[in-house]
């Protein structure tokens, strides 16, 4: 009975701890990555590993019981570094993200909803994309 009674603590025990976690995930994550987004943190980042420019209004980030974030945007707007060329302008962005992928760095969205969007592709004299720079 000791034996089956020490399991029955550490079960629940467990239990309090994965729920602990849980709500950390669900209620502090999203304020805190929310600061992050509206601080310029993911344009500063996306802007340093691509060849473009992101900028974006208002987002709100929510966090969901299964493994996914939902980033939500009045406007996007993504253009080439150094110009003014526009390649993505869109309106009312909706992105929900798997995040188990992200470990393994593989992009796997699950959602996608932009309103109002506005694409320009352009080839140069080399036959290379404006997206493909």
């Amino acid at each position: 009975m000791d034996i089956k009674n020490k399991y029955i603590k550490l079960l629940f025990r467990l239990f309090i701890i994965i729920s602990i976690l849980e709500c950390i995930y669900l209620f502090a994550v999203p304020p805190i990555l929310g600061y992050f987004a509206n601080k310029n943190f993911i344009s500063d980042i996306f802007n340093a590993k691509t060849n473009a420019k992101i900028e974006y209004a208002n987002i709100k980030i929510k966090t969901h019981i299964k493994p996914q974030i939902t980033f939500k945007t009045d406007r996007i707007i993504i253009s080439e570094k150094n110009k003014e060329n526009i390649f993505l302008d869109a309106n009312n962005i909706d992105l929900k993200v798997n995040l188990l992928p992200l470990i393994i760095k593989k992009f796997n969205p699950k959602h996608l909803y932009a309103g109002n969007i506005q694409i320009n592709i352009e080839k140069d004299k080399n036959g290379i994309y404006n997206f493909q720079k």
